[in-house]
């Protein structure tokens, strides 16, 4: 959207000392933990950069006390977030805690990753909030079939195929699989996150949130993570337990069959030895990485454990289980929020009017709105 980032660039946040005194008297401590937490800060982190000690850091975070309206200038400055976004809205706040999404691992990221891609998740739910105020998003249709963890893959399977018929999706693949998402009610974006931080899902109050990785720059890849942040959307909103191994399974079979349906899998597999140029063919028609369908094809019969292990290792030795052959072109791009902001303007809602009206940096305004990457092809001008 190219009026945001000039648009953006006149932006900047409200810093003076008479905002600061205002947003003292009704601070709330959550949106302190959320720019910190955005911002990638320890509070002993940010205590040494405002000046103050870990301690009071804390005690405002608890809500024991409130910072003096010198002191929130200052935090502001360092956090670079407007003044008054440390001010309460009002409206109920979100649980910031990471069990709270649906983070594939645990263990392999980073708590202070994890809770910075969750502070993203909440900063977009306050600008899906104000946006909400001047236009009406799609409904949320995502369905609700809560599953318990030791479900079978049958159970899983008529999930997925269900969602695909209400969806109205056929027998085809999904198109977009990122779309398929927005116009079902779910807010997605693609953001930088942590090396070891893989895409996740936020239940959210109103709406749910998914965030994609915009480093994976592989479309089926990106595709599958999509469809598995549905999984969990669908079958486990009201039980979120992140890094579960059983959920982690449930929504990766959920993914697999949403994408390609058991019965087109087994119609169109290639007979007899595997022929990678059909397999490859195949990739491109579902969007699915060959990982993935080979993975599926043992899951479902169509490939022996040992006619599986032999693939995989031979992708291994050619080095496809990196940059598999194939390509399918860049993923997928979430488009909601920016052609949302695109139709108010064009109604005269400013993005400055918007931007005040939600108090988020520039910088991170324009990261959601602006995800990562080139939209469609570069002319070639001769």
């Amino acid at each position: 959207m190219r009026s945001m980032s000039a648009a953006g660039a006149r932006i900047r946040p409200v810093m003076t000392l008479a905002d600061a005194r205002a947003a003292a008297v009704i601070f709330d401590p959550q949106r302190l933990r959320v720019a910190r937490q955005s911002r990638k800060l320890t509070r002993s982190a940010l205590a040494e950069q405002v000046g103050v000690s870990g301690a009071a850091v804390g005690q405002w975070e608890a809500g024991l006390v409130r910072p003096k309206a010198q002191t929130l200038l200052e935090i502001a400055r360092v956090l670079r977030f407007p003044v008054p976004f440390f001010a309460t809205s009002g409206r109920t706040s979100s649980n910031l805690e990471t069990e709270s999404s649906f983070f594939r691992s645990l263990r392999k990221s980073k708590e202070i990753d994890r809770e910075a891609a969750l502070a993203h998740a909440i900063l977009l739910a306050e600008l899906i909030t104000v946006i909400e105020h001047h236009a009406a998003l799609p409904a949320l249709t995502i369905p609700d079939y809560e599953t318990s963890p030791e479900k079978s893959n049958d159970v899983v399977d008529a999930i997925a195929i269900r969602v695909r018929q209400e969806w109205n999706l056929g027998a085809e693949p999904v198109e977009d699989m990122v779309r398929a998402l927005e116009l079902h009610g779910a807010v997605t974006a693609r953001l930088e996150l942590a090396e070891d931080v893989d895409a996740f899902s936020w239940p959210g109050i109103d709406r749910p949130i998914v965030i994609l990785v915009a480093d994976k720059a592989d479309k089926a890849r990106s595709r599958f993570d999509a469809a598995h942040e549905l999984g969990h959307l669908v079958m486990h909103r009201h039980h979120v337990r992140p890094g579960d191994r059983d959920l982690e399974r449930q929504a990766h079979r959920f993914a697999s069959v949403f994408l390609i349906p058991p019965d087109r899998l087994a119609a169109e597999w290639p007979s007899g030895r595997i022929g990678w140029r059909d397999l490859v063919a195949l990739k491109h028609r579902w969007q699915m990485s060959l990982a993935a369908l080979l993975y599926r094809a043992r899951d479902d019969g169509l490939l022996t454990p040992t006619t599986y292990e032999s693939a995989i290792k031979y992708m291994s030795r050619a080095g496809w289980r990196t940059t598999e052959p194939g390509e399918l072109g860049p993923p997928e791009r979430p488009r909601l929020l920016a052609q949302a902001v695109d139709t108010l303007v064009q109604h005269g809602v400013t993005v400055q009017a918007l931007t005040d009206e939600a108090q988020l940096p520039p910088d991170i305004l324009s990261e959601y709105l602006q995800p990562p990457g080139t939209p469609g092809r570069i002319k070639v001008e001769f």
